[in-house]
């Protein structure tokens, strides 16, 4: 490979040290496609404060996803009516969970916190799509002020009914996809459990 060319180069020195740079070149080339700079990140934030932030109809719309995306993705295993009816269930009983009165299985408790371990139900369109979390995405847009702090609070305020929309979606969906794999498909704990990981990825996004 490259780092072996490099340390081992034999009789060719002189191309040692265009080894290192185009070396350099694609560990820079990678880490940006892993963790981009905010190309863009004051535009993307202005635009989902002046679409999203705060909206109360745009947060409604996201919670379609569920019926819309999810349901056809889980009915091709069981059925449109029996899918519809897993998913109507598993809202009823995850608006439950998380009013404190649960009345989940220890297994699906177990899927749940894996599933928040896995950042798989706090995976946020808010937090990702807008970058609105990060220190100096808006600073230069209020000027004289405490750019961190008014911001910040601009993004849990503004990105909240959108941000609890969002994880609703993922709730249910994890669950609903999870007694699926249990209850309809017969499969172990585990195999669930990557049956329900699927689901999310396939119907719910990484935004």
């Amino acid at each position: 490979d490259m780092n072996s060319q490099i340390q081992n180069p034999g009789d060719d020195f002189a191309l040692v040290n265009d080894w290192n740079v185009l070396k350099d070149y694609f560990v820079k080339h990678f880490d940006y496609l892993m963790k981009p700079d905010n190309d863009w990140a004051t535009l993307r934030s202005v635009g989902f404060l002046w679409y999203l932030g705060f909206n109360v109809k745009s947060a409604v719309v996201n919670l379609m996803q569920t019926p819309m995306v999810t349901l056809p993705v889980l009915s091709k295993d069981i059925g449109t009516a029996k899918a519809a009816g897993r998913i109507a269930t598993s809202m009823k009983d995850i608006v439950q969970h998380l009013r404190a009165k649960s009345n989940l299985s220890p297994d699906e408790l177990s899927m749940i916190d894996y599933m928040l371990k896995a950042n798989l139900i706090d995976e946020s369109l808010v937090s990702e799509l807008a970058g609105l979390g990060e220190a100096d995405v808006l600073k230069r847009l209020v000027p004289g002020m405490n750019a961190q702090s008014v911001l910040t609070k601009v993004s849990w305020y503004g990105g909240a009914m959108f941000r609890m929309g969002e994880k609703f979606n993922r709730y249910s969906t994890a669950l609903a996809s999870y007694r699926i794999g249990r209850n309809d498909l017969k499969l172990s704990h585990e195999a669930a459990l990557q049956y329900s990981v699927d689901a999310i990825q396939a119907s719910q996004f990484e935004y």
